[in-house]
């Protein structure tokens, strides 16, 4: 799993050169904004979404290690948890430790 912040979108665009998909390819706006990207491997090939910015920062302290006490921050409490189950349920992590 590797986390990804590019300042154009780079997931439209691959997805679009994968597909050979030029129309989709000339709608991308790269004056959008940056993109926080989430990719891991998955049973199906390469799996590819994009995060919120509290996700992004929710998932960058825990695999830099932070306790879940600390990468919580300004987490919303009602979406955290449910944030967290999902990186478990997909194997995002290979272990847990203690510092």
């Amino acid at each position: 799993m590797r986390l990804i912040y590019a300042a154009y979108p780079v997931d439209a665009i691959w997805r679009s050169v994968l597909m050979r998909d030029d129309r989709a390819l000339k709608r991308i706006d790269l004056a959008a904004g940056p993109v926080r990207l989430l990719v891991r491997r998955a049973s199906a090939g390469i799996d590819v979404g994009r995060l919120d910015a509290w996700q992004w920062q929710f998932t960058a302290a825990l695999l830099a290690g932070d306790p879940l006490h600390a990468a919580l921050g300004d987490a919303p409490p009602d979406d955290a948890d449910a944030w967290l189950a999902n990186l478990l349920s997909v194997g995002c992590f290979s272990g847990f430790g203690r510092p």
